[in-house]
């Protein structure tokens, strides 16, 4: 029994098998249904680079709120009425947004979902103190989470295809 490597997966699997064992390739099958399979193979791999495209925006994102935040530190700190305890609160959002940037690359799952609720606790927090602050930059707001939130979807499915398919 020879070993040989399937064409989609690219999966060693006995040449006398009619299906590849871990994505089900028709080795005995037409050269169409050959064909559609390894469209669909591709077609779902790429939720792969999807994923890892999705991290490098969310890190951008990231590095964008924190800066973000810095200004608002610059401004807060030249305002005469400013208060030590906004500037202490808009540097801690700026250091973990900074830091979740950094660290996207290494666990993307977690470093996207913790800034992701924090962000969303920030915004819970100044609509309880202020209602108005809710709806100032909504559309940027939605924009950032939408983001976030659809960045974790397309982890999600990266993760199970990769399961599925003991692809790395």
């Amino acid at each position: 029994m020879e070993l040989i490597q399937c064409p989609a997966c690219k999966t060693e699997v006995y040449q006398q098998d009619n299906l590849c064992e871990n994505c089900k390739f028709p080795f005995m099958g037409s050269e169409k249904e050959k064909s559609i399979h390894i469209g669909r193979f591709i077609s779902k791999k790429g939720v792969v680079q999807d994923s890892s495209n999705a991290t490098t925006n969310v890190q951008k994102i990231l590095y964008a709120l924190s800066a973000l935040y810095v200004i608002s530190i610059v401004i807060i700190f030249s305002s005469p009425d400013s208060h030590w305890l906004d500037v202490v609160f808009n540097a801690f959002l700026a250091v973990i947004f900074l830091l979740s940037a950094i660290l996207v690359k290494k666990a993307p799952v977690f470093f996207t979902a913790f800034p992701l609720a924090v962000l969303l606790g920030v915004y819970t927090l100044l609509a309880v103190i202020d209602p108005v602050s809710l709806i100032s930059g909504v559309i940027i707001k939605l924009l950032i989470v939408g983001s976030l939130v659809y960045s974790l979807y397309l982890l999600y499915k990266s993760k199970q295809f990769k399961k599925r398919y003991r692809v790395s």
